[in-house]
Order: C-alpha cells, then structure tokens, then sequence
C-alpha cells in the first residue's frame, strides 16, 4: 500500500490498504516484523484521508484510519517498537480531526518514546511532523525540521529527507 501510494497510484494504494486491513482486523499482533504491515495500512489510510474532496470519501476514509490508528496502537501494546508510530500516526489523525492541540501531544509522545527507545528513525519522523505542523514564523519550526533532515541524512532515509526538505520551503 505505501509502495503504491508513494508511485501516486491511489486506487492501487486504497486496494493494498484495504486488503491488509482485512487480514489484520482479524488477527492478533504475533511477530514484531509486521510492523511495517501494520504501519503501512495506518500511512496510507491517512494519506488518502487528507487527499481527498469528497465528504462521504473523507468520511469513510476518516473511519478506516480511525481504525487503523487502533490497530497500530494494538501492535505497540505487544511490541514496544511500535509505540513511536502508534503516537505519530495519532497526532496525523487528530491533526486532520481538527484537534491540533492534542495532534502536538501525541507528537510529542512520538518523539519521547522514539529517544526513550533509541529509534533514530522514528525520532525524525516526529521532529518532521512537529515541524511541520508549526507556522513558519516559529523559531521551533525550523529547528525540528533540521533536527529531523540530520537524522534522515544520517539513516540514508532519502525519501524522508526530501519530505522534510520541501517543509522548508512551505
């Protein structure tokens, strides 16, 4: 699902999502490499939420990642490794709920277990999504954002990079 949505195959993408949705509503969190499995249907979910222009299409979508969102959190109760993108993937869902104030929280929640655990990667998408969740003018947008390219340049997470890249210029 994520490989489709990153190649702006969309209904490929919501295809993929739905499918490993299916599969993972009915199962129980049994090993930690399907992380990615399980982050993937919550990215996209979100992604496609905040892409879309019809209401009943966002309405649906809304609920999948809701779902999603739950799912994930479910992973990161058996597996700590999860917790980072369990709270990430919340913050999005609240950011596009309209409920900044408790988007920043759960970000911040992200980044603290991402550095309690010692997940670089996770702790750069956090300071991405602080960053670029804050108005231009603050002084902390620009610092998170940095903090954010230094550990995606370090990772060799190239596609993050330029995500966090293009923020700059936003």
């Amino acid at each position: 699902a994520v490989a489709r949505w990153r190649q702006y195959e969309l209904s490929l993408a919501r295809q993929a999502a739905d499918h490993a949705a299916g599969l993972i509503a009915y199962t129980q969190p049994i090993a930690h490499y399907l992380f990615e499995g399980y982050a993937g249907v919550a990215e996209v979910y979100l992604a496609l939420w905040a892409a879309a222009d019809d209401p009943d299409e966002r309405e649906t979508l809304a609920q999948a990642a809701r779902q999603a969102c739950r799912t994930m959190h479910k992973f990161a109760r058996v597996f700590r490794i999860g917790r980072p993108r369990a709270h990430l993937y919340q913050g999005r869902y609240e950011w596009l709920a309209g409920r900044p104030r408790q988007a920043r929280r759960a970000w911040q929640k992200s980044l603290a277990q991402a550095q309690r655990l010692g997940m670089l990667y996770e702790e750069g998408l956090a300071y991405a999504c602080l960053g670029q969740h804050l108005p231009a003018h603050k002084p902390a947008r620009q610092k998170q954002l940095t903090q954010a390219c230094e550990l995606f340049t370090r990772l060799g997470a190239s596609y993050d990079l330029a995500r966090t890249q293009q923020a700059f210029g936003e």
